[in-house]
């Protein structure tokens, strides 16, 4: 045994004692031994012990034997903090330390880095779990330096300790960091330029573990068309130590676009930049919702801007934040001098104003205020609308001073429509939608004979006093008028029971006045007796109808004289042909024998034969105006104009006239008769032109609201002013026959086409400059 024992001189030594004992006949007869000093190895052991148990985890001398048995030697009472186990426990077996470590789940692993070192002899290092006799799970870190001996086994001196408060930090920043999406990069400056970085850096970038990332390619990464700010950051980092702050765009290993924020940060050695290092968020999420966030501001401030309302908000110090540019206009004070300023140094003068009131109700209520005030400095109404936040106080405000204005005439307004109402010998009403209430004037008691200040009347009372045969037709126009959103105004004609009890005939016009969300609210009008006119409609309508019958009588005139026409133009026209015929036969039978003065009686009794017939056939042409005339179609003038120039083409080429027309609309109208009014217009203008210079005609119209208006425009001879009434008179002539061919019908024809248009005529001109035709045509002809 070893054992300290104390000398004679006090002092203690270590000794190891040993001793035997002799037997004879089963009896010790004597024992005998040895003293040996250890004192010197046994302080040294005893205090390499106390260094060992009081070291962090627990110190051993691990043995792996040939046959793959185990044995621990030499453990040091950290044992039982690591493991749970006094070291004699330990040294007496390991299987309950690898049943704990088993039971966590990583014994292979643990067994397998045992194997490895001892296979190659090289360092051991692990990293594992066991599992405590609670239940708990502990980490472990190990490390030893193996020994192979003589007989193949091998002994590591190891040391374990606990770590599992540093790996539940770990743990908890490796989860703080994938769920902030944060990884970490370095690189040493004075190494190579390869760039060390966490798995999260590489999930981030999207590239795998095999993946070298440095110094040059990192800039690829960079999304833009310029990465030269991002190079200088990086470059200033490593050369100067110049840390920086960066929020970029970058696009990675598979494409994909996305917003990270990377900050780097410099270690020094020896006054020089040795490391950089630093870390890589994903922003992505957030910076997206950044930017939606501020276009979403912008967005909000160009509406504040667009809007017509003043707008501004302040904060809970009353500092202008927010000043738009309505605000500028409406309050007269620029956005410069305002915004930073507190709102009352500005509006001294509003202190003790019902604005200054309301805005600190609304701040110490918390709910919003609406009113109306006046400002007298700037002499204007305006409408409020203050809202309180937890930052300030954000403010609505418009100009009424025209409504204000309008108010105070609406009330004028109704003071006159008062004396209107006792003035005016209709019935006026005014109709309360939202309260269902009428008021009557005092035309109900003239026309009807009902005492309007007895009762208050509604709806219902007035519609109870419809005749029957009228009262749903008349309740229906009003309900669709009410439900029509653009229809303000209705009439209706209706009968309507007196006091007496018989109806008048009544006409009820009403306007409607509606909200300014649309919606109806009230309603005026008034209701005029037409009994009488409604009598006399009756009347008129027994002329009109004695009048058609007239008509009818007049037509059927019109048609025997029409056909007396054709047969006297018939019976003139055959003595006409035999006195040109025989006198043309007359003169190439005897024309020998006949002098010249002969031959001139012949030529103007041939001649005035052939004109009587001409007179007699315009005439006929003339009756016909207006008859014949089928349903109205649509007429494009545009081919009626084309067709009259093709049938004038021969003249105007030879006389090289030139011809300008205007795109013509397209008409409801009859062919016929609008050929004949063209033909006629630009047949005159190319008959009377200047022989000396080339004629010009032109032909345009204007469209009015109710007609068209076309215009024949030339550069010939004129008119004098004074021959204006007569030229569009029958058989009317300004110029002689010699001069100008002709009967001068055709503008009669022209004005009596247009008459029965429904339409006018007339002629503007100046003798020797040109002459300007006008006519107009209804929309809607209506042919007389």
């Amino acid at each position: 045994m070893e054992l300290p024992i104390i000398t004679p001189k006090g002092n203690e030594v270590w000794v190891r004692v040993i001793g035997k004992a002799e037997f004879n006949n089963g009896k010790c007869t004597r024992i005998y031994g040895s003293f040996q000093d250890i004192d010197s190895r046994k302080t040294i052991e005893l205090r390499l012990k106390a260094i060992s148990n009081n070291l962090p985890g627990v110190i051993f001398k691990y043995s792996l034997f040939p046959d793959g048995t185990d044995k621990l030697n030499f453990v040091s009472d950290g044992s039982l903090e690591v493991w749970g186990l006094t070291p004699v426990e330990c040294i007496a077996s390991t299987a309950k330390i690898w049943e704990r470590i088993d039971s966590a789940g990583d014994l292979q692993l643990l067994k397998q880095s045992i194997l490895n070192s001892a296979l190659n002899l090289t360092p051991w290092q692990c990293t594992w779990r066991h599992r405590t006799e609670d239940g708990l799970i502990r980490w472990n870190a190990g490390k030893g330096k193996p020994t192979k001996l003589a007989d193949g086994t091998v002994v590591w001196d190891s040391l374990i300790i606990d770590i599992t408060d540093r790996k539940m930090l770990e743990q908890g920043l490796e989860r703080a960091t994938n769920l902030a999406r944060i990884g970490s990069w370095e690189l040493e400056t004075n190494l190579d330029n390869t760039i060390i970085c966490s798995s999260m850096t590489r999930e981030l970038l999207e590239v795998d573990e095999q993946y070298v990332l440095t110094f040059q390619n990192v800039f690829s990464f960079y999304h833009g068309s310029d990465s030269s700010e991002f190079e200088m950051v990086l470059r200033d980092l490593v050369k100067f130590g110049k840390k920086f702050d960066l929020e970029l765009q970058i696009k990675t290993g598979k494409g994909n676009i996305k917003w990270i924020r990377v900050i780097g940060e410099a270690e020094y050695l020896n006054g020089k930049t040795h490391k950089v290092f630093g870390s890589i968020q994903d922003i992505h999420i957030l910076k997206e919702s950044e930017l939606q966030l501020k276009s979403t501001l912008k967005e909000k401030s160009e509406i504040l801007e667009r809007i017509g309302d003043g707008f501004f908000a302040v904060d809970n110090d009353w500092k202008v934040k927010y000043w738009n540019r309505a605000a500028e206009k409406l309050a007269e004070v620029r956005k410069d001098d305002i915004i930073g300023n507190n709102l009352w140094d500005i509006f001294s003068d509003a202190l003790d104003t019902t604005f200054h009131k309301q805005y600190m109700q609304a701040k110490e209520t918390g709910m919003a205020v609406h009113f109306e005030d006046y400002f007298q400095p700037l002499d204007k109404w305006f409408e409020i609308s203050a809202h309180p936040s937890s930052t300030g106080l954000s403010v609505y405000f418009k100009d009424v001073s025209d409504r204000k204005l309008a108010d105070l005439e609406i009330k004028k307004g109704y003071e006159r429509f008062e004396k209107v109402t006792q003035a005016t010998s209709d019935a006026i009403w005014d109709w309360d939608i939202v309260e269902n209430t009428l008021y009557w004037g005092k035309g109900f008691t003239t026309l009807f004979g009902y005492n309007t200040e007895k009762g208050s009347p509604t709806l219902e009372s007035w519609s109870s006093h419809l005749h029957p045969d009228d009262r749903e037709r008349v309740i229906a126009s009003l309900e669709e008028m009410l439900e029509s959103k653009v229809n303000n105004h209705w009439r209706e004609e209706y009968r309507y029971l007196k006091g007496d009890g018989n109806y008048s005939e009544v006409i009820d016009k009403g306007i409607l006045i509606r909200d300014k969300h649309g919606k109806p609210n009230r309603m005026v009008g008034a209701m005029s007796d037409i009994t009488e006119r409604k009598l006399y409609e009756k009347s008129l309508k027994e002329i009109n109808q004695k009048l058609e019958q007239h008509a009818k009588k007049l037509a059927n005139s019109n048609e025997e004289l029409e056909q007396f026409a054709y047969m006297a133009s018939h019976d003139l026209q055959e003595p006409l042909r035999m006195v040109t015929s025989f006198l043309t036969q007359l003169e190439r039978k005897y024309s020998a024998k006949l002098d010249d003065k002969a031959h001139q009686y012949i030529y103007f009794a041939v001649d005035g034969a052939k004109r009587m017939r001409k007179i007699i056939l315009d005439l006929l042409e003339y009756s016909r105006v207006g008859k014949d005339i089928q349903n109205l179609e649509r007429i494009d003038l545009n081919e009626v104009v084309s067709g009259v120039l093709f049938a004038q083409q021969q003249v105007i080429t030879e006389n090289q006239i030139e011809v300008k027309v205007a795109e013509l609309p397209t008409i409801q109208g009859f062919n016929a008769p609008l050929v004949q009014v063209f033909h006629n217009l630009i047949s005159n203008a190319i008959k009377f032109r200047k022989k000396d210079i080339p004629a010009k005609i032109e032909i345009g119209y204007k469209e009015f609201n109710g007609h068209w208006e076309f215009t024949v425009q030339d550069n010939g001879i004129g008119i004098d002013k004074s021959y204006f009434p007569k030229i569009f008179l029958i058989f009317q002539r300004l110029h002689s026959r010699e001069d100008y061919s002709g009967t001068g019908i055709g503008l009669s024809i022209v004005k009596k086409i247009v008459d029965n248009f429904g339409g006018q005529i007339w002629v503007e001109s100046i003798e020797n400059k040109g002459s300007k035709f006008y006519f107009t045509i209804p929309k809607e002809i209506i042919v007389v």
